[in-house]
């Protein structure tokens, strides 16, 4: 076509749909965060799987920001800001279990009965609902056929992966696809940067890299 190679690369880079994580990027934009906790969530939000769990240790995740961020910070700390992050949308976001998720989702309920029952059945009879025994927790909760009825309806809607709810499944694929920067190499051996958006301050690359 008559388009310079930078339309064309421009075209590629942009798009109209925000990522899983952009998204939760957004709303931590207007979270009440000190510097430090948002560099500790950034860093949460990043390692969120697909389906927007926290499938890795506060501790290892303690260690990997010494190391590779030089944030020295505990577990206690790293567990204060995702329960920060356990407060965005959708409900279950950066549970670091199943039965996690599925309390965080049942927690933002209005108190009812119902609620009570539902939290009983996650964290009583949790092995018996992953495996679908609902006559068994029919029995020991001593409800009636309606009742039992009505609160299996409700625990069947709550959502095992919130991620996928924000509208990007494949929503680490989409990130690497929008970079905050583009670097590009030459014939003859140079090297520039640019950013998607503003200037980038000067940048060196060492002659051994």
């Amino acid at each position: 076509g008559s388009g310079s190679p930078d339309d064309e690369r421009e075209s590629f880079v942009f798009g109209d749909t925000a990522s899983f994580y952009d998204q939760l990027k957004e709303q931590m934009g207007l979270a009440p965060l000190t510097d430090r906790e948002h560099d500790i969530m950034e860093y949460l939000i990043g390692s969120l799987d697909d389906d927007g769990l926290l499938r890795k240790s506060l501790d290892a995740i303690s260690d990997e920001l010494a190391v590779y961020h030089n944030i020295d910070v505990t577990p206690r700390e790293i567990e204060h800001v995702l329960r920060l992050l356990q407060q965005m949308d959708p409900a279950g976001i950066g549970a670091r279990s199943l039965q996690e998720c599925l309390l965080l989702q049942i927690e933002r309920r209005d108190d009812s009965r119902l609620k009570q029952l539902m939290q009983s059945v996650i964290t009583d009879y949790f092995e018996a609902f992953t495996k679908k025994h609902w006559d068994r927790i029919q029995a020991q909760l001593k409800l009636s056929d309606l009742q039992a009825e009505t609160l299996f309806a409700e625990l069947r809607k709550l959502n095992p992966k919130p991620g996928a709810s924000l509208g990007e499944t494949v929503g680490r694929s989409m990130q690497q696809i929008t970079p905050d920067f583009i670097i590009d190499t030459h014939d003859d051996g140079t090297i520039t940067f640019s950013l998607n958006q503003g200037d980038l301050p000067e940048l060196q690359v060492s002659q051994s890299f």
